[in-house]
């Protein structure tokens, strides 16, 4: 049948996770540590943001103000990366930014290759 939303947040959180981590690795490796650093924490946060996103799309709010508090709660936690990274020297600002979107350009290039199967009649299950 269809998949359900914690198969789809496992699926892309924990492929962005590994991409960042090897690249990350090999960038160490190479003598950009502080660049390497960066990249894993801003996947790792990107990861969590996804994660937070598909718990408050299920959870039903009561009115705008709970929206609004829950896109409020995802942007400060896509924001500890950015000021951790401008106020530590040993964590690079230019690897945190493509990691925080390492989790949406591996959906777009999911969905581009057409390897997920996405059809018309695919469905999201919940649950």
């Amino acid at each position: 049948m269809g998949e359900t939303l914690r198969d789809i947040q496992k699926r892309y959180a924990s492929r962005a996770l590994y991409v960042a981590m090897a690249l990350g690795v090999c960038l160490m490796v190479a003598g950009f540590k502080p660049l390497g650093k960066g990249l894993i924490l801003g996947a790792l946060f990107s990861g969590l943001n996804f994660v937070l996103l598909g718990a408050l799309i299920t959870r039903r709010t009561a009115g705008m103000g709970g929206r609004l508090a829950g896109v409020a709660l995802r942007l400060a936690l896509m924001a500890v990366p950015l000021v951790t990274a401008v106020n530590l020297p040993s964590i690079d600002l230019l690897g945190v930014v493509p990691g925080l979107f390492s989790v949406p350009v591996l959906i777009l290039l999911d969905a581009g290759a057409g390897s997920s199967g996405a059809s018309s009649d695919r469905r999201i299950q919940e649950g």
